[in-house]
């Protein structure tokens, strides 16, 4: 039975305002004395209510409210799994006993921040999405009459944020939210009866929802500052109401937590105390604080509390005056929930949806073999931030990466770990993202979280009680020292990453929360920094999803990177939270059995691109790797390492092996383009290796046999270990037909006893470690990560041309079981000094590279123009690729065709250009009908050929139907192509599966540069295009 006293009120806190993380106003503490029930408040409420209530000229309305519940439906904490002393179902028992007691007279409104804060509201959000959302459904099932949308309501999306109000049986009210278009979202303000008297109710919201959800508003959203919308709002809410009341998810005054320029204040309630015409009574949200009744300029202001925890109750009473409602007298309290029954029509109605949370989050999705204990974390290094540090860095490919004290207690237990354990370590709902920064703006952003502790003159150490936990951040990736007897700002005093002191000047990438990344909580340093990373990525997901990855142990994120000093003031701190003093006792530790170190596809890189890869760079990160870890290493690389870059296509990728060689490389599979020239050519470069090439699937196109030089694995040593390498060489879409082949040369790799088994492919490493049985390989290595386990097995790949590189350890525990660590290392040439041979290297080619670009192939007789449509230039190309790979047939997409060819010598240089450097052919199987469906296609678009031919000649009429424009295709023997009949066609990537041919491209390891050179060498010079044109329009 809900009961209390009412007493005329006034503002009633006591605490601290903090900004909440993920964009959503403030957490308050409230000291309240637990009075106001029992039999006595009802006395002294009859008391003060007019004697006369029922004549005709007075009135009694109960405003009834609740802001920032925060997806509290019910009154079970999903998280600690125990009852919740609050939830909207605590709400409805209280609002029922007012409705019977003052029957026609209670108004129920919300002033937001309803949709997002708890499991109940994430999984109907983001898992299971209901028509309506159950959130929103609690709100009708204890009608509502109207609610102000919070910043929150677009944690999940503007779209998800229409789909749900759209559900709702209540009004929704804003007067300054506008779609991107500039058309209002919702109706600006709402008129309620209750007993004659009109209740005239609007919204406002708090344009801080512009950057503390600016990710997921992308743009979509315009919300107007309040102090401008206020005045015309409230015109028409006296005009057209008896008692004027504004929803206004905005705090009532203060700091705003980012910078307002163009944007406005966050907490600006206060402001409608001072436009005309006034309000009756503002029901705040946003901030968390608790605020009975504040009177200010005549105006109430009532602030529930937050998180469903209470109700704010305003008694007005009202007195007819020429003809018109005046409120003259003001009652209100703030109820609270903890000892109030749940409504047993909403607990009916929100059963299923409750047990559906219920099972989801007890859902067990990872094991710890010890605990991450959160305690103390804003003292000390814990291996629970490493932890979600670790999965920030590698989500986004960062250098650092900026993780927040979201709680100080708890953590993730040992033994089993389930999705309620992770969800109190990161509660918001914020995705993940990535900037770079300065070297300055790092030691800033450091500067600013140093700013959680202060220091008395006497040199004792306090938290500092304006800064909460969620903005008081930790950097992964970089070690620092904190200098508590330093002034603010000067604390930083030292500050290294990877071993190297950090310089103003420095640039790295930095990842970070998108809450953080809108420069909230005084991180202001983060304004215009580029954003290098947003795949809007939930960063929950990715911790769940790292929870599930692997077995975790908190010694494999161990790292003291950063600590307090002196001594002292890092005991006081540390005594803060009840931690021990600083000595520790020794810990046994786990052993790395072996670190892989993964190259991916260099494409013949040799030398740096905008400042990273480049082999001169990648030896002494490599080196340094290596010489990192007191464990047996080795070097492998995916394959595709020889065509794509100048410096090696034009030697014929023999400045790449030499430089391979001096990286130590021990072994890399056959990528495609490795055997895009003359098998000559490639067992040329295989023999000048001093690393192992392997393919386990590579067939001749010409012979239907495997060559002598496709060997299937090969046994390298790391420290008297043995490491079996498989190679796998991808072929287009080949994967399934070629798993017996990895599977069997997977076995006889085993046959071999080694104590490791790697895989090495130019391909999807995770489709491959999917596609195969759990266990059949300890390490793939492939053309890209994702560098996690997949189906139990490490995957891994450096980046394409050297710009990173990839390594996992595979770690052999203190109580026997198995984990892995993952790192990679970006490639930047500025950074590290060059090795002196591989820059040698480079200098010596650079002269045969030149001569070799010079050389020249063959001599055009008249200028060769690469004109629109159909050209001789284009049908000479289609001959060269119809004699290279032996078809009957040939098709050049028009944009491939990159420049024109000159008149007189045509050198090696100028062909590369042309064509490009490593584009691969392709032999396909088309039937005749398939290929004059596919002719039909080519000339749908605008009844032109953008396609060149060999074989063939096809009459067309341009003005034709389409689909109906082929008039006759005839073969070179002057044949028609039958409909059933197979044809072998060259081609490649750039052209377009035909109709209905869905058959995988034949190996034909051959580049279109490769297939021109040699046909325009063989051609009696000078060479002519042929003049008879392919497609030959109807007369």
């Amino acid at each position: 039975m809900w009961r209390n006293i009412y007493t005329p009120g006034r503002m009633k806190t006591s605490g601290r305002r903090c900004p909440r993380p993920g964009g959503g106003g403030y957490s308050f503490m409230l000291n309240r004395r637990a009075a106001f029930r029992g039999v006595i408040g009802l006395m002294v409420l009859a008391a003060f209510l007019p004697p006369a209530l029922a004549a005709q000229d007075t009135a009694h309305v109960v405003i009834v409210a609740t802001t920032d519940v925060h997806g509290h439906a019910t009154g079970w904490d999903f998280v600690a799994g125990k009852a919740y002393p609050g939830g909207l179902t605590r709400v409805g028992s209280v609002v029922d006993s007012l409705r019977r007691r003052y029957p026609g007279e209670v108004v129920l409104v919300d002033a937001g921040d309803l949709l997002a804060g708890d499991p109940f509201a994430a999984y109907f959000a983001a898992v299971a999405p209901q028509d309506p959302d159950p959130m929103v459904d609690a709100l009708n099932g204890l009608a509502y009459d109207a609610q102000v949308p919070g910043n929150h309501e677009f944690d999940f999306g503007v779209r998800f944020f229409r789909r749900a109000m759209n559900g709702a049986r209540y009004a929704v009210v804003a007067a300054n939210l506008y779609g991107a278009d500039g058309t209002p979202m919702f109706a600006p303000y709402t008129i309620i009866q209750r007993g004659g008297v009109k209740v005239a109710i609007g919204g406002l919201t708090t344009p801080a929802t512009l950057v503390l959800d600016r990710g997921p508003l992308q743009g979509q959203v315009r919300i107007d500052r309040i102090a401008a919308t206020a005045p015309a709002l409230l015109q028409r809410l006296r005009a057209e109401g008896d008692i004027s009341v504004v929803l206004v998810h905005s705090g009532l005054d203060g700091p705003s937590s980012y910078d307002t320029t163009g944007i406005g204040p966050e907490d600006d309630a206060a402001v409608l105390a001072r436009v005309a015409p006034r309000p009756d009574v503002v029901i705040v949200g946003h901030s968390h604080r608790e605020i009975r009744d504040s009177v200010i300029g005549g105006v109430h202001f009532m602030q529930p509390a937050a998180f469903g925890r209470g109700v704010a109750v305003m008694h007005l009473s009202l007195t007819e005056r020429g003809g018109r409602w005046v409120v003259t007298a003001v009652h209100a309290d703030a109820v609270p929930l903890d000892r109030e029954p749940e409504s047993p029509a909403l607990v009916r109605r929100l059963a299923p949806a409750k047990s559906a949370v219920s099972d989801w989050i007890g859902q067990p999705i990872g094991y710890a073999v010890g605990a991450f204990s959160a305690q103390g974390a804003r003292v000390t290094p814990t291996p629970l931030m490493g932890f979600i540090g670790e999965v920030f860095r590698r989500a986004a490919h960062a250098d650092l990466a900026a993780v927040s004290v979201y709680t100080t207690s708890g953590g993730l237990p040992a033994g089993e770990i389930r999705r309620s354990d992770v969800y109190p370590v990161y509660p918001y709902e914020n995705t993940l993202k990535a900037v770079r920064i300065s070297g300055a703006q790092v030691r800033a952003y450091l500067e600013q979280s140093a700013r959680s502790f202060r220091v008395t003159p006497d040199g004792k150490v306090m938290l500092n009680d304006s800064i909460p936990g969620y903005d008081d951040d930790l950097v992964w990736g970089a070690d620092y020292v904190v200098d508590l007897s330093k002034p603010v700002g000067q604390r930083i005093t030292s500050l290294v990453v990877k071993g190297r002191p950090v310089a103003p000047t420095d640039s790295f990438t930095l990842a970070l929360s998108s809450y953080r990344q809108a420069g909230t909580g005084g991180f202001e340093m983060l304004s215009g920094a580029p954003v290098t990373y947003d795949r809007g990525e939930g960063i929950r997901g990715l911790l769940e999803a790292a929870v599930g990855r692997d077995t975790l142990h908190p010694r494999d994120f161990a790292r003291e990177n950063w600590r307090i000093v002196p001594d002292r003031a890092a005991e006081q701190a540390r005594a803060l939270f009840g931690l021990p003093p600083l000595a520790r006792a020794a810990v046994p530790v786990d052993s790395v059995q072996l670190r892989v170190l993964a190259l991916g596809p260099l494409h013949g890189q040799l030398e740096p691109v905008a400042g990273l890869g480049g082999l001169a760079a990648l030896k002494p990160i490599l080196d340094s790797a290596a010489a990192q870890c007191d464990c047996p290493v080795v070097r492998l690389a995916s394959g595709d390492l020889l065509q794509g870059a100048r410096a090696s296509d034009l030697v014929h990728g023999r400045s790449m092996v030499e430089g391979l060689n001096r990286l130590g490389l021990d072994a890399t599979a056959v990528g495609r383009t490795d055997v895009g020239w003359s098998a000559d050519t490639l067992q040329q470069r295989m023999s000048g290796s001093r690393f192992g090439w392997v393919t386990a699937n590579y067939i001749d196109p010409t012979s239907g046999r495997r060559p002598d030089w496709a060997v299937p694995y090969r046994i390298v040593t790391a420290s008297k270990r043995k490491v079996a390498v498989v190679g796998y060489t991808a072929a287009g879409d080949s994967l399934a037909r070629d798993l017996p082949v990895i599977r069997d040369a997977a076995a006889r790799a085993r046959a071999d006893r080694p104590d490791f088994l790697v895989l090495l492919a130019n391909a999807d490493a995770a489709a491959i470690a999917t596609a195969l049985p759990a266990g059949t390989f300890d390490a793939i290595v492939g053309a890209d990560g994702p560098d996690s386990l997949v189906n139990g097995t490490p995957v891994l790949g450096g980046g394409a041309r050297g710009t990173s590189i990839a390594r996992v350890d595979l770690v052999r525990t203190v109580v026997g079981g198995r984990v892995f660590r993952w790192g990679v290392d970006t490639v930047r040439a500025d950074r590290v000094r060059p090795d002196p041979d591989e820059s040698a290297l480079l200098a010596r080619y650079a002269g045969a590279v030149d001569s070799a670009a010079s050389r020249v192939v063959a001599t055009a007789k008249l200028p060769l123009l690469h004109v629109p449509l159909q050209s001789p230039l284009g049908n000479l190309v289609a001959d060269a690729w119809r004699n290279a790979l032996r078809t009957d047939i040939a098709v050049v997409a028009d944009s491939e065709l990159r420049t024109d060819l000159p008149a007189g010598p045509l050198s090696f240089g100028a062909l590369r250009e042309f064509i490009g450097a490593y584009g691969t052919l392709e032999r396909r199987t088309w039937t005749g009908a398939a290929l004059r469906q596919f002719l039909e296609d080519a000339l749908a678009a605008d009844g032109r050929p953008h396609i060149h031919l060999s074989g063939l000649v096809v009459t067309y009429d341009p003005t034709g139907t389409p689909g109906r424009r082929v008039k006759d295709v005839r073969l070179l023997d002057g044949s028609k192509p039958r409909d059933k009949s197979t044809y072998w066609v060259a081609t490649s990537a750039a052209v377009p599966a035909a109709r209905g041919q869905a058959v995988a491209p034949d190996d034909a390891p051959v580049t279109a540069l490769h297939a021109i050179i040699t046909y325009f060498g063989a051609l009696p010079q000078p060479i002519e295009a042929p003049e008879q044109p392919r497609f030959v329009v109807k007369r």
